[in-house]
């Protein structure tokens, strides 16, 4: 008795990344769909008897009826059993629509892990039981393992703990709103597995890994500036004798760079160029943020730098107030006349505690000037 299965989360499926230009956000939109269709494909591929989505399949509860019904014809397709967690984003209650619609006319390979309590299955040879811990409301200051304490596993089954929630140590959860749990928590519930979704990073960091008994999915698709890997999710084989092994896959089609670039010279700026366009930049959304000073010519060639990045990528924002033109002694002569006080401070600022001091002196000189007129 063996079992194989693909474990994901966070698909956040009605995103609407309304920051962005129009294209841009229809594109995002789009990809997640196409992501939740590569991963069933991976999941077929890789011979894969469960697809386990643990929360967060839908980024909120008033997701249209239509997208609701497209996600669900995807993972139709999946020649396996699917099953779904509802997590803190589409969490599942009483009052909420989103898993009534998505219920309503449901396949039979497909299950919904919405309420405490074991739930049976058999994949071939494989007995299974799922101990899920789903979300009924968007934010809570406990976990909903509770149910599980003093539980055994019952012989001959593969034990599957699924949860949705913050990870000490890997999700930040200050003010402990995101059914916050713990390793050492997961660790004393005697599931073979716990499969676990909410926190965007992949966990553990390693792309192969073996004996390891809890996995935090990450976002398959990449969603904003934070979002610094490609996406992935986890395909997971259990052997007869309940060994683990785990290999990440990747799934994303975007990818987000936030780069902080210093400028010191015309060298400078062909190496950033290099680097945003050597990286796939018809898919991949850019924020650069320049610093440094040049001297004015090169100055005067940013926008047509800026302009030659935006077109070859899919999106480019770029900050370049902290760009400034070189200060020189010659500048300060221009500006000001000889021996006066303002020459002589900024000439001794540039002497004593360089360009970034005598800048901000600058200013402040230049907003008093300014003032006083």
């Amino acid at each position: 008795m063996s079992l194989k299965l693909y474990h994901t989360s966070d698909v956040h499926i009605g995103m609407r990344f309304m920051h962005y230009p129009q294209d841009v956000q229809e594109a995002l939109i789009e990809a997640r769909f196409t992501v939740l269709e590569t991963m069933v494909s991976q999941a077929d591929q890789a011979g894969c008897q469960l697809f386990v989505v643990a929360g967060d399949l839908f980024e909120k509860q008033n997701v249209s009826r239509r997208d609701v019904l497209r996600t669900r014809q995807i993972l139709s397709g999946f020649g396996g059993t699917v099953c779904l967690l509802p997590g803190n984003h589409d969490y599942i209650s009483e009052s909420s629509e989103l898993w009534k619609v998505f219920a309503e006319g449901m396949p039979d390979n497909m299950i919904i892990l919405g309420e405490e309590g074991p739930v049976e299955l058999e994949e071939g040879d494989a007995r299974i039981i799922f101990w899920p811990a789903p979300c009924h409301t968007k934010h809570s200051q406990e976990n909903n393992l509770g149910w599980l304490a003093g539980r055994t596993p019952d012989q001959g089954t593969f034990t599957i703990g699924v949860a949705h929630g913050a990870l000490e140590g890997l999700s930040p959860d200050g003010d402990g709103r995101y059914f916050s749990m713990s390793v050492g928590e997961l660790s004393g519930i005697p599931a073979d597995l716990w499969l676990l979704g909410h926190t965007h990073l992949p966990w553990p960091a390693e792309s192969s890994v073996r004996d390891h008994r809890i996995f935090n999915a990450g976002t398959p698709e990449p969603d904003g500036m934070d979002c610094r890997h490609e996406g992935g999710a986890w395909v997971i084989d259990i052997d007869d004798n309940r060994r683990v092994q785990a290999k990440r896959v990747s799934t994303g089609q975007y990818r987000f760079a936030d780069r902080e670039e210093t400028v010191r010279s015309q060298e400078d700026l062909d190496r950033i160029r290099e680097n945003v366009l050597g990286q796939n930049p018809e898919k991949t959304l850019t924020r650069l943020s320049l610093s440094g000073y040049v001297d004015e010519e090169l100055y005067g060639q940013r926008q047509a730098f800026i302009r030659e990045l935006a077109e070859a990528t899919v999106y480019l924002d770029v900050r370049d107030e902290d760009l400034r033109v070189r200060f020189t002694p010659e500048r300060i002569r221009q500006e000001f006349s000889e021996g006066s006080l303002p020459a002589i401070l900024l000439a001794e600022l540039m002497d004593t505690h360089g360009e970034d001091t005598a800048h901000l002196a600058y200013e402040i000189i230049r907003e008093v000037k300014h003032d006083a007129n």
